[in-house]
């Protein structure tokens, strides 16, 4: 997965709602650490951190703090 194909790989609705945390303003606090690794906090039911590992364009790893346990990417 990487970073032009990613939405491939995440459900529909997911994207959505991911869409929709960002035209809201709700991550905040973004910060890149030589270009390849990205931390942030995005606002929900409460503060998650969403953490996301390039490997040049690929994805290598995201975490996120919330309880979403249906899949592997989460809306944030």
């Amino acid at each position: 997965m990487t970073v032009s194909n990613f939405e491939l790989f995440i459900a529909p609705r997911i994207l959505e709602l991911g869409r929709e945390y960002f035209q809201s303003n709700a991550i905040v606090g973004l910060r890149s650490y030589n270009g390849q690794f990205f931390e942030a906090k995005v606002w929900g039911r409460e503060p998650y951190r969403v953490m996301l590992e390039l490997d040049g364009d690929r994805i290598a790893r995201s975490t996120c703090s919330c309880p979403f346990e249906r899949g592997k990417f989460c809306k944030h």
